[in-house]
């Protein structure tokens, strides 16, 4: 019966080391456990949400999501980026993602960030 809970325990606290390694990936970024952050009502306000975790708010207001012919800021951190829509879709497995509204909200966020962290001499 001993040997039985000894073999019991190792297996499951293997097969937690084997989720948390593939899980890793997406549920850990800048010592942040992801799945901390509450689920969200839709999948563009998570995607929002995890802009927060991924970058600081000056990074937001300094550029957009994806770069654009309109306008002179550049692109946010690509591989951030496609790990966000990752998450994003693995967290909201049955809803799809119209990137152009992501983008165009993330955007928005972003336009947002930067009128809040806009120097003093600008304002």
């Amino acid at each position: 019966m001993r040997m039985h809970v000894y073999m019991h325990l190792a297996f499951k606290e293997l097969k937690l080391q084997c989720d948390l390694s593939l899980n890793h990936f997406y549920m850990q970024f800048n010592d942040v456990n992801l799945k901390l952050i509450p689920k969200k009502k839709n999948i563009y306000i998570y995607g929002l949400a995890l802009l927060d975790v991924f970058f600081a708010k000056q990074e937001l207001g300094e550029a957009l999501l994806f770069s654009s012919l309109k306008s002179t800021k550049p692109a946010l951190c690509q591989e951030k980026v496609e790990r966000i829509i990752e998450i994003m879709k693995k967290q909201f497995p049955t809803e799809s993602l119209d990137l152009q509204v992501f983008t165009h909200k993330a955007n928005q966020k972003c336009r947002d960030a930067s009128r809040h962290y806009a120097p003093a001499s600008t304002k």
